[in-house]
């Protein structure tokens, strides 16, 4: 019996599948022969003799960056879903817990704009308090698998892949979800397109910011491609930045290593130049008139795979405590570059140093 059903079940799909196409007014096509432009020699140009009437009649729409039989039945299709969730988000009479209902309210929830933005960040308050409260390991990853659940995924991303070895396993597939700009190029490449790229996401991560609470100058700090030495000042009641110490650091712009490679790394397709990307191993010390001497090494991105082998600086900065922002020519030195192969690590005192 459980054979006989289990033959059963394919046999009725294939049996309806096959009505439908019995009763369809439209013949089926394996390909359309209006499309092939007879003109063309298909020896010497095939793909003009397969698609050069079709390309002809049908131009790339301004709207498109490519255009084909393809993408043209997936627009089409996507019409067709509009169509679908409009009817049923306008359908008030369908019976609670049906489809229609529950795709109607769905997509009348998101399309209610007014609704949206009058709650503005509220119903994200709650996700903020659970952020804010991870005070520990357990609770951070206990964050983390929450936001997962609704697919937020952060700090990294979890799919599946078919195996390229096995194709009948499935593989979970684990990468990084941190970079909001499409690759590293955006962050560091001086170039007119890539600086205007960063200028407008600064400017949007900060008003992004500024729309969830966070005062303007928070917003500005952390909506930052760049990475410096952030100031940030106890006025009694709260911690508020005064000013980000970048200069001298030539975030991005690279710098020759005697005897590191040259150009391109083949196998990364990045220039082999370290740059700097940031500080880490920060340590500091009150001077005696106050002031407070602070040492950083670089962390540094090149065309190397390793990025811990990259050569780095051991940079120094004085600043005044006091200060609101930074003195006029107040600038980060660099104490020593690593050669190549060499990595400085960090900066230690000895007493009475």
């Amino acid at each position: 019996m459980r054979l006989c059903r289990a033959l059963f079940l394919p046999l009725l799909t294939c049996l309806l599948l096959i009505s439908q196409f019995a009763v369809s007014q439209d013949p089926l096509h394996s390909i359309y022969l209006d499309d092939l432009d007879r003109k063309a020699a298909p020896c010497d140009d095939f793909y003009e003799f397969a698609n050069g009437t079709w390309r002809a009649n049908n131009p790339i729409p301004a709207s498109m960056s490519r255009w084909s039989r393809r993408w043209q039945a997936g627009e089409s299709s996507k019409d067709k879903l509009h169509e679908i969730l409009e009817a049923a988000a306008a359908d008030k009479s369908a019976p609670k817990g049906s489809t229609e209902q529950i795709i109607g309210d769905y997509y009348g929830a998101c399309m209610d704009e007014s609704r949206v933005n009058a709650r503005g960040v509220e119903p994200l308050k709650p996700w903020f308090a659970k952020i804010d409260g991870a005070r520990d390991i357990t609770a951070l990853q206990e964050v983390m698998a929450e936001l997962h659940d609704i697919i937020v995924n952060t700090p990294f991303s979890m799919g599946s892949q078919q195996d390229p070895h096995k194709p009948s396993w499935v593989l979970a597939d684990f990468g990084a979800s941190g970079l909001s700009l499409p690759d590293r190029d955006y962050y560091l490449k001086p170039e007119p397109r890539f600086k205007e790229a960063r200028e407008k996401y600064i400017a949007h991560v900060t008003t992004m910011l500024k729309l969830a609470g966070w005062d303007a100058k928070s917003s500005a700090a952390a909506a930052q491609t760049n990475a410096g030495l952030q100031k940030w000042v106890f006025n009694g009641t709260s911690w508020n930045l005064a000013y980000t110490l970048t200069s001298g650091l030539n975030l991005g712009v690279p710098y020759t290593v005697a005897g590191y490679p040259a150009g391109d790394n083949a196998a990364t397709g990045l220039p082999w130049a370290p740059a700097t990307d940031g500080l880490r191993n920060i340590t500091g010390r009150v001077n005696a008139d106050g002031s407070v001497t602070i040492w950083a090494i670089t962390s540094t991105v090149s065309g190397d795979g390793d990025q811990g082998a990259d050569p780095n600086q051991l940079v120094s900065i004085t600043d005044n405590p006091a200060a609101t922002s930074p003195a006029a020519g107040e600038a980060f030195s660099v104490v020593r570059s690593a050669g190549f192969g060499e990595v400085l690590r960090g900066v230690s005192f000895t007493p009475g140093s």
